[in-house]
């Protein structure tokens, strides 16, 4: 008896399935390359003309950053420790001018030996890659922007106020260090009342503005109710009349908006 051969379709179809699905891996949809109006925005660096102190050497100009030319400020002491402090400056708006500033204890890092540098970025606005990338490209060009007088620094070390102290916290977070352009090993980083929760930095702010324009009369009177309670609930602490605001007396609705703010809001 001669017997036909039977063959199994399920395999064959598993096969052709595989197939199918290895090509669709190859020819599938490229992702978009995202853009952004922050992308075609253009500034324009400010020369730096900062005056020198004795007992320091200090240069200033203009160097390529991420997104453009960028300002530069480096002093080295005469005693320089061989340590190469960056610093980082804050939020500065969304002006077309880029400037750069020293950092506050200036006249204490040259004492102790340090030098420092500044950069004020090749962008404005909130860029805190751009703050990282050209704070870094700075740092490496050290030696060539100071005309070769001064060799590597031994050492790095960064601080920032406020976005900068995003800018000295991103500076060393491994992510960076795997995936900037220009990499600086950092010993140690000073964030100083750094935005180190951008999202719940920008949730806050916008908060408390509306809170203010509520007390104001000038708020909305329709939004959304949450549907969940907020973990966040205002203060319940005293507000004193007696006591004064910045800008003068508090009043009632001062101490209402003061209410609605951190314990450690200062008034």
């Amino acid at each position: 008896m001669t017997v036909a051969p039977r063959f199994s379709v399920r395999p064959a179809a598993a096969l052709i399935a595989a197939s199918l699905l290895l090509a669709s891996c190859g020819t599938g949809n490229v992702p978009v390359a995202e853009t952004r109006p922050h992308d075609a925005r253009t500034f324009k660096p400010v020369t730096p003309t900062l005056a020198s102190v004795a007992g320091a050497t200090l240069y200033q100009g203009t160097y390529a950053g991420l997104k453009g030319q960028a300002g530069y400020q480096i002093e080295v002491p005469n005693n320089w420790n061989g340590t190469l402090v960056m610093y980082a400056h804050g939020y500065r708006g969304t002006g077309e001018n880029l400037t750069v500033d020293p950092p506050s204890i200036r006249a204490y890092l040259l004492s102790q030996g340090y030098a420092w540098a500044a950069s004020s970025y090749s962008t404005n606005y909130y860029d805190v890659q751009a703050g990282v990338e050209d704070t870094n490209a700075l740092a490496l060009a050290f030696p060539t922007l100071t005309g070769g007088k001064h060799a590597k620094p031994g050492k790095y070390l960064i601080m920032g106020f406020s976005m900068g102290g995003h800018v000295a916290g991103a500076a060393v977070e491994k992510e960076t260090l795997s995936t900037a352009r220009n990499k600086v090993n950092y010993a140690a980083s000073l964030p100083l009342c750094g935005v180190m929760d951008e999202e719940y930095e920008f949730q806050w702010l916008g908060d408390y503005t509306m809170a203010a324009a509520q007390l104001a009369g000038q708020g909305t009177r329709t939004f959304p109710r949450p549907t969940t309670r907020p973990a966040w609930q205002p203060s319940r602490r005293r507000c004193s009349l007696k006591l004064k605001a910045p800008t003068g007396p508090r009043t009632r609705a001062g101490c209402q908006i003061a209410r609605t703010g951190p314990a450690s809001d200062g008034w």
